[in-house]
């Protein structure tokens, strides 16, 4: 991005000479225009700061623009220790600028440093590989340094592996190790690779196995850092794991390196790889110490094939398993495979950890078929083991479907469905009420199920340890004759008598069964009919009938309402033509009932007449009407008589006792015929047949001697 600057004596004035600045894009950058730089103008009244890129689309931010009392310093550039050039080994390469106070900033990619880009240098840089660094320094108030910078090319010699141990010391290496007599150089129980190894019994705390170099080695000439086996055990058989670490020093006495630390596997050997980086990248070696970092003794620790390495071991790819681990509900063959050619894996399927000499070697697909965990691991000369990788199998089979027999359809007659699955040792529950089966809803299947009505049966199959069946159906159409409903003789009704009522259907060969208790009947339900039902009091008779192998008839039902009649009234005497006065008893049969009356020619009723509480004396001629009544009876019919009341005329009377056929006895001195009307005063004897048309008492009686009659010619 450009930007010129230029000034004006006056406003509208010369515009002075332009300076122009190039700025870095992303940074702030310190520009000072001096006086020269605009031609030595004498004084300014306006100020410009132009965009000069003529093509627009530049932002620009501008702050803190002031006229200088004094020049600003420009920052030293920076220097090279060792400058540029081409070397055998990796520099160390050292940066300074003689400005007090500066800041110092460099790349290695290529780009350009600025106040704000690039890397703050604290230390020396390590250059390992032909490199350019480029560097800045600035300080707060000044101007930056420029950019400078120094190319160094790198001719190493080419990268080999070196041995520092495989059965004996290698070439010029030499066993330093801390408290000699606990490291075996010369251990033969235990190797990984040919007929040595070096075992590792530390008697205290910390202890190493230390390796010194007669000579300073180049880590350029090893770019692949160091690689060993490790063995781990432990003397008191209690620990799980080993741990040890790693560092090395530049020179004889120099100082330690960062350090690297292992867990290692207890009981299994392991190849390490520790890269530069890992010991932060020292430049050389001449010491190796390969330390026990438990902190409390008792490790055992076995080393074996220890290199500078040429070359970054390669590390063999995961094993990866097809298919992959779940739950499956049939057997499985899983496939193990590794993208590293030339890789063997080994497994275990026991729960053990599998390593480079542990576990099954993989030929084929491995066939589960009950719940499994497959460990894998792969592994190549060379190469570092890869990582244990796993897989569980979860294997849980399906119980078969229910079946039934026979299938659902539409039948005649009821059928007998049983049930079955495939599953060994499986249970089965159905449901014939519609709802859905489950492992504990429903009834648990022992035998045949009837079915003599329309059913769907509903059921599932399950077992400890097994995914259910599908829940399976069957409908059942039963299209069954049904029974004739019953019929009643009489039908119901209100009654004022006992009934007996008679039931029958047309069905031959039916049963029928009632009830009179206000239960509904069923074929197990209710009396069994066998003869016509006495119906005294208001009753209702429910009534089914059923017959095997039909549908049973509907319930069907009568009421009978038994009212009875109070019994009509009787009269004492009966109406009739009477010469005397009359006394008139009422009676009624029915018990308890009452009765009322009426002598006015109105009709009684339950609430309207005289109620009856004695004879009625009835001296004219009159008509009485009378009704009798009880609570939950029907009232008798009105009943009446007429009493007709003629005063007789008596043309013979007595005037003294004697006998009915002596003249003298009567006031007409003559014996009545049945045209007289008599009329007795005084005591009469009848010793022979006689006759009157009437006879009326005063006071007299008659007495019979015999079986004689007295005529009455009314």
């Amino acid at each position: 991005m450009r930007l010129k600057v230029f000034t004006q004596p006056l406003t509208g004035g010369i515009q002075s000479t332009p300076k122009y600045v190039e700025l870095t894009v992303g940074a702030w950058t310190y520009v000072n225009v001096t006086w020269s730089d605009l031609g030595n103008p004498t004084n300014v009244q306006d100020l410009t700061i132009q965009d000069n890129s003529g093509v627009g689309g530049q932002v620009v931010y501008l702050d803190d623009i002031q006229l200088l009392a004094t020049t600003p310093t420009t920052v030293a550039n920076v220097t090279f220790s060792p400058v540029g050039g081409t070397f055998a080994t990796a520099q160390s390469v050292s940066l300074a600028t003689t400005t007090a106070g500066a800041s110092i900033r460099y790349t290695t990619d290529g780009s350009t440093p600025t106040e704000t880009v690039g890397t703050v240098y604290t230390s020396a840089i390590n250059v390992a590989t032909t490199t350019t660094i480029k560097v800045i320094a600035y300080k707060a108030g000044s101007i930056a340094s420029a950019v400078s910078s120094q190319t160094y090319t790198i001719t190493a010699i080419p990268a080999t592996n070196q041995v520092i141990y495989d059965d004996a010391l290698g070439v010029d290496w030499q066993n330093w190790s801390y408290d000699g007599g606990d490291w075996d150089f010369n251990n033969t129980t235990l190797v990984k690779q040919g007929t040595k190894s070096i075992k590792g019994t530390p008697t205290g705390t910390y202890k190493a196995a230390y390796f010194h170099k007669t000579s300073v080695v180049s880590t350029v000439n090893h770019p692949g850092g160091i690689g060993f086996w490790a063995y781990g055990n432990t003397t008191s058989g209690t620990n799980t794991q080993v741990r040890i670490k790693v560092f090395t020093q530049p020179t004889t006495s120099g100082p330690e390196s960062i350090k690297k630390e292992f867990d290692l596997p207890v009981g299994v050997w392991t190849y390490l790889n520790v890269t530069w980086a890992d010991l932060g990248n020292p430049l050389s070696v001449q010491n190796l110490a390969i330390q026990d970092n438990s902190g409390v003794g008792g490790q055992v620790v076995y080393l074996d094939d220890i290199q500078l390495l040429a070359t970054t071991p390669t590390t063999v790819a995961n094993v990866t398993f097809s298919p992959a681990g779940g739950t499956f509900i049939t057997t499985q063959n899983v496939s193990l495979a590794t993208v590293t050619a030339g890789a063997t894996i080994r497994y275990t399927t026991d729960g053990s950890t599998p390593t480079e000499t542990v576990g099954t070697i993989y030929t084929g697909a491995i066939n589960v078929a009950t719940t499994t965990t497959i460990k894998a691991i792969a592994y190549k000369a060379g190469s570092t083991t890869s990582a244990v990788t796993s897989e569980t199998y979860t294997i849980v089979p399906v119980v078969a479907n229910v079946t039934f027999s026979p299938a659902g359809g539409t039948f005649a007659t009821a059928q007998s469905v049983s049930l079955a699955t495939t599953t060994a040792g499986a249970s089965i529950r159905y449901t014939t009420d519609g709802s859905t089966p489950t492992e504990t809803v429903g009834t648990v299947y022992t035998g045949a199920i009837n079915v003599a009505t329309t059913t769907t049966i509903k059921a599932i199959a399950y077992k400890a340890g097994s995914i259910e069946s599908a829940v399976t159906s069957a409908i059942y159409i039963i299209n069954l004759p049904v029974v004739a409903n019953v019929t009643f003789s009489p039908a119901g009704g209100t009654f004022t008598t006992t009934q007996n009522v008679s039931l029958a259907t047309t069905t031959a060969g039916a049963t029928i069964r009632y009830t009179t208790d206000g239960s509904t009947p069923t074929e197990t339900v209710g009396t069994i009919y066998t003869g016509a039902i006495n119906v005294a009091s208001t009753t209702t008779i429910k009534a089914i009938a059923y017959k095997s192998g039909s549908t049973s008839s509907s319930v069907t039902s009568e009421t009978y309402t038994i009212v009875p009649v109070v019994a009509n009234v009787t009269f004492s005497p009966a109406g009739g033509t009477f010469a005397t006065a009359q006394n008139v008893s009422l009676a009624t049969v029915t018990a308890g009932a009452t009765i009322r009356y009426t002598t006015d020619g109105s009709t009684p009723t339950e609430t309207v007449g005289t109620i009856y509480t004695g004879a009625i004396n009835v001296a004219s001629t009159t008509t009485i009407k009378a009704i009798a009544y009880k609570a939950g009876s029907t009232s008798s019919a009105v009943t009446s008589a007429i009493y007709t009341i003629v005063p007789v005329v008596y043309n013979f009377e007595t005037v003294k006792n004697g006998d009915w056929s002596d003249p003298t006895v009567w006031l007409m001195n003559a014996v009545p015929t049945i045209t007289d009307n008599v009329l007795i005063k005084h005591t009469v004897t009848i010793s022979t047949n006689v006759q009157a048309k009437n006879v009326g008492y005063m006071g007299g009686v008659i007495n019979f001697l015999g079986n004689f009659t007295l005529s009455l010619g009314l």
